[in-house]
């Protein structure tokens, strides 16, 4: 009887363990959605300086340089840089890896 008292004892704590271990994945996949947002409440409120231009590109090169151009301008902003910072070199980064020019 005493085993079966030691066994139950064990079956609660590792009850306990798994509940912890819930509770704790559940508290950071909360604290990782509430930062997506605020993440994406950051990018809409940056993204509301977007540049409008009067014609369209001639192709996708004149495009992309706008493109580039308009990301180059945002990160002259030290805040938007600091929210966006690696984004932006990523950004540099794929495009010179990939650009022709």
């Amino acid at each position: 009887e005493a085993e079966s008292g030691d066994e139950e004892s064990l079956r609660q704590l590792e009850a306990a363990r798994l509940a912890d271990a819930t509770d704790l994945k559940a508290k950071r996949q909360l604290e990782l959605a509430e930062r997506a947002h605020e993440r994406e409440l950051r990018l809409q409120n940056m993204l509301r300086d977007v540049p409008s231009y009067t014609s369209a590109a001639d192709d996708a090169s004149e495009a992309a340089c706008r493109g580039l151009e308009f990301i180059f301008q945002l990160s002259k902003n030290s805040q938007k840089f600091a929210d966006f910072g690696g984004d932006m070199m990523q950004t540099f980064y794929d495009v010179g890896a990939v650009a022709p020019e």
